[in-house]
């Protein structure tokens, strides 16, 4: 299934868009830096992901059971991980106008409020492959893809009455919420495959 690239793209540049509609170019030009800086930090928990899928996979052969137990298991180093890269963002953060220069400063305020999405990120993605591994796909694109597509109509609502603040707000409901939804997700389907093993 495709379908999640293509709506986890749409949530990753719909704050732009809104941004776009309220603030100036200079503004705009700040905040995707930052964003942009964020976005590329989810390289480390993306790996650490490509380096457990394999026995996700293996697990998978055995059911949902098993995949959503792997799941449990790993969220809490991916977590741990994406922690400890939003942590180095934050503490890094002032030195970012010494490399795009001085009319970026206003760029250190946006990193420290979006520096912690790779921790949401990577507590999504642990219940995400393993829903992929048990191939549970449509579950996880019907709920993934109501996710982004809700979560983009929130952003561009909350942007437009609440400026900056709201788009950065909104980008944190919107993560949790799929984080949290994907979880839901994963326990039915793990109860479900229980329920038919005993039928």
């Amino acid at each position: 299934m495709i379908t999640p690239f293509f709506f986890n793209v749409l949530r990753q540049n719909v704050d732009l868009l809104a941004i776009g509609m309220i603030s100036t170019p200079a503004t705009v030009g700040r905040y995707g830096a930052a964003s942009r800086i964020v976005t590329m930090s989810l390289v480390t928990v993306h790996s650490f992901n490509r380096l457990v899928y394999p026995k996700l996979a293996l697990m998978g052969r055995q059911g949902t059971s098993a995949t959503f137990r792997l799941a449990v298991r790993y969220v809490v180093p991916a977590t741990f991980l994406a922690l400890t890269t939003s942590a180095c963002i934050f503490i890094l953060a002032p030195y970012a106008p010494m490399l795009f220069g001085a009319e970026y400063g206003e760029m250190v305020v946006y990193l420290r409020l979006l520096c912690w999405i790779p921790v949401l990120v990577a507590i999504q993605n642990a219940i995400y492959d393993a829903l992929g591994a048990a191939d549970r796909h449509g579950l996880r694109a019907a709920v993934y893809n109501s996710g982004c597509v809700a979560g983009s109509i929130l952003i561009i609502c909350l942007t437009m009455f609440f400026g900056l603040s709201g788009t950065i707000t909104g980008i944190y409901i919107a993560q949790g919420s799929i984080a949290a939804a994907l979880w839901l997700a994963g326990f039915v389907a793990r109860d479900s495959a229980k329920r038919s093993q005993l039928v």
